[in-house]
């Protein structure tokens, strides 16, 4: 009888964890690491970009950001220029909501300091560092456990600086939307297209989800 009552007592607790671990992955998280890479094209002048990012839940609704961005661009009207490198650390808070059980909305709002690097034939320099902002509000929905779509409006300015440079059209308000497939229930790759009326640049990325 006591050996009965433990086999029905395991097989409970076993089904209400399996539950438990299905919720989750119906469920956006905001405990992760990202990477991504950005692709450019000839109208935007910018090559690529690479982006790591780190989000952290601190409360059921609120989590912190840190994240390190370079947007290059290869050559220059001047031929004794390598290279020019946007460069970016940023760090913030986010606050996310359920509007449904399988759908976010969420708001950032970052501070970030950024400066340039020009790779030349004769020397590395930088400029001074300048500090900005950026705000984001956006919208995540899982379709599934296995498939994610998102959308995001986002504003920022970085700094003075890249009004006479080849990345000035990088700042100001730019729409963004994409979608992601888990490979397993913490993997995930994804892609999205973000667009202001100067700049559009392709991401793709690789995500683990740290619960």
């Amino acid at each position: 009888m006591k050996i009965k009552l433990f086999g029905l007592l395991a097989i409970g607790l076993l089904s209400a964890q399996m539950s438990m671990a299905k919720e989750l992955t119906l469920k956006p998280s905001y405990n992760y690491m990202d990477g991504k890479l950005l692709l450019g094209n000839d109208d935007t002048g910018i090559d690529y970009g690479i982006d790591w990012s780190v989000s952290r839940d601190i409360s059921p609704s609120f989590n912190m950001l840190f994240g390190v961005e370079s947007m290059v661009t290869e050559g220059n009207s001047h031929s004794y220029v390598n290279s020019i490198s946007l460069n970016t650390l940023r760090g913030g808070m986010g606050a996310h909501k359920s509007i449904a059980p399988k759908t976010d909305i969420y708001g950032n709002a970052t501070l970030s300091y950024s400066y340039l690097l020009l790779d030349t034939d004769y020397k590395i320099g930088r400029t001074k560092g300048e500090w900005g902002y950026g705000t984001e509000l956006g919208i995540r929905h899982k379709l599934n456990s296995k498939v994610e779509f998102n959308a995001k409006i986002e504003y920022k300015k970085l700094a003075e600086d890249l009004d006479d440079t080849i990345f000035e059209d990088v700042d100001g308000l730019m729409f963004s939307m994409g979608g992601r497939a888990y490979l397993t229930n913490a993997l995930s790759v994804g892609a999205n297209y973000q667009h202001n009326t100067d700049v559009g640049l392709m991401g793709l990325n690789l995500r683990y989800d740290t619960f």
